[in-house]
């Protein structure tokens, strides 16, 4: 998706260059003098400094909340391991939560890879699985005041792990509206329109609106990247996960 977003925004900003080309060919030499260019230079400047505004906040937003979601991600992986080793201490009757536990893992790491190691279980809904868990927890009956208390810690562990974010949804929510992606390209389509209305027909003015056309477009690619963390070259490593998995059961 942030691929397409890239090449659409490249074309608009592409259609935007050509329109002013071709407006400063035809279009008649009074609504192009000097005055006219000191009139649409000084709105193109606010623009252009709204742009860089609303761009800042963008790559800021989605590079806060990409560390945001990682950080969760990491976190809750280390609870994962905390809360299989409480059972662990609790003894053989929390093994079926231990069990659980595992496959509620298992799940999650099928869903976030489909296409990897553990199988395509695209859609599968994994926080189910870590109710059942906590189902399991509950039902323990404790005999000492040592089990009453590794109860209530994996009650406790396994409710911030139902917690977090990465574990209850498939997918997180967007954080970045498109609206708001629209208007900024809408914005820069206009600037591109006024350079290419005054530029000089040359390939090295052409060379450099392309080049700055493919940085522009790539920064919004860049934002939509990290704001769908979960897939693309700019994703959440499931690396934490994996190598919780590899601890549980120990």
């Amino acid at each position: 998706m942030s691929v397409l977003v890239f090449f659409i925004v490249l074309a608009c900003l592409g259609a935007a260059t050509v329109l002013g080309l071709y407006l400063s060919a035809t279009a008649s030499k009074a609504h192009l003098d000097s005055r006219s260019k000191e009139v649409i230079h000084g709105f193109m400047g606010v623009i252009a400094h709204l742009v860089a505004v609303v761009l800042g906040l963008l790559i800021f937003s989605a590079k806060t909340s990409f560390d945001t979601k990682d950080s969760e991600f990491k976190h809750a992986s280390a609870k994962v391991v905390l809360l299989d080793r409480v059972l662990a201490h609790y003894g053989p009757k929390a093994q079926e939560a231990r069990d659980t536990l595992r496959a509620a893992v298992e799940k999650k790491l099928a869903v976030l890879e489909p296409r990897g190691k553990l199988g395509n279980e695209k859609g599968r809904r994994s926080f189910v699985s870590i109710e059942d868990a906590q189902d399991k927890i509950r039902v323990l009956a404790p005999e000492s005041e040592a089990e009453r208390w590794l109860k209530e810690r994996a009650l406790a562990v396994s409710g911030d792990i139902a917690q977090a974010r990465w574990f209850l949804l498939d997918e997180l929510d967007s954080t970045i509206p498109s609206p708001f992606v629209a208007i900024m390209v809408f914005w820069l389509m206009l600037i591109f329109f006024s350079y290419g209305l005054f530029a000089p027909r040359n390939a090295t003015v052409f060379a450099v609106l392309a080049l700055c056309a493919i940085s522009l477009a790539s920064s919004v690619y860049l934002v939509l990247e990290m704001d769908d963390s979960l897939e693309g070259p700019i994703s959440i490593s499931t690396e934490p996960l994996h190598k919780a998995l590899s601890e549980l059961g120990r």
